[in-house]
């Protein structure tokens, strides 16, 4: 979300919506169509970084949102599940071939500056410092050492009993909530990032796919079961407090002030 617009993935393309009147949400622009699915969307600074199932990193101009235009592009080596950005580098959760870290710095020439494609299937990654914790299915929560983004480093692994697809990080209480599919929510403490150790789990009433963490409340994507709000000032106790059934397969949840996106399919 930037101002009154979400960027939203539909199918091939980033999609551009006018959410001023959140009862009436009007597509006011969209890019051409991409070489993938739109997987994953970050926004910065009048750009909007693209993660595209089967192709790559798209990088795109937003300053006009009816016409976004691509400035550059990474072909990925893997299958690009999401992104995340910070500073002059964008974080791949590249599918199987684990985590891509790529200088973003000229956006017309984005490159691969560093690798870590033996930590496992990646679907999610969240960076914080020099840290990125990753979700990666079967194989749980990775931790990867980023100080040199050449050359990334596995430093930490907590297996959850379930299939990791989403992860979201708090800095303040220093743990890590992982989207645990039918397992629910993982909460991992990661205090030492060479020894995650379990806190509490919850879990939900569908399948966990997504989550996204605002203050002292978690928005988990839970499948065909909606949306769930859990409280988690309590680390060990976390409650629910709120649901949304949706329509669909909730598979993602982005929050923004006050406003929640929660991405659902028919799938």
């Amino acid at each position: 979300v930037e101002g009154k617009h979400a960027f939203v993935g539909i199918g091939m393309r980033l999609v551009v919506l006018d959410i001023t009147n959140q009862q009436r949400i009007n597509e006011v622009g969209s890019s051409k169509v991409l070489r993938g699915n739109v997987t994953g969307v970050v926004i910065s600074k009048k750009t909007a970084y693209v993660s595209a199932g089967g192709a790559g990193l798209y990088i795109m101009n937003i300053s006009n949102p009816k016409m976004p235009s691509i400035q550059g592009f990474y072909d990925s080596p893997g299958y690009p599940e999401n992104v995340y950005v910070k500073g002059k580098y964008a974080y791949i959760a590249d599918g199987w071939a684990g985590l891509q870290v790529v200088d973003i710095s000229a956006a017309k020439n984005p490159k691969e500056v560093g690798s870590a494609p033996e930590i496992g299937y990646a679907f999610d990654v969240v960076v914080s410092k020099e840290v990125a914790y990753i979700a990666t299915g079967g194989a749980g929560l990775k931790i990867v050492d980023i100080k040199n983004p050449a050359m990334p480093v596995e430093i930490g692994w907590y297996n959850t009993p379930g299939y990791s697809y989403g992860v979201s990080f708090s800095p303040a209480k220093n743990a890590v909530f992982v989207a645990d599919c039918w397992e629910g929510m993982q909460v991992i403490d990661v205090s030492n990032s060479y020894q995650p150790r379990f806190i509490a789990s919850y879990k939900t009433p569908g399948w966990a796919f997504g989550v996204f963490l605002s203050r002292d409340t978690l928005y988990v994507s839970d499948a065909f079961k909606g949306l769930r709000l859990l409280d988690i000032k309590s680390l060990s106790n976390p409650i629910e407090i709120g649901f949304y059934e949706s329509y669909g397969h909730a598979g993602r949840v982005f929050i923004e002030g006050q406003t929640c996106l929660l991405y659902t399919s028919d799938a």
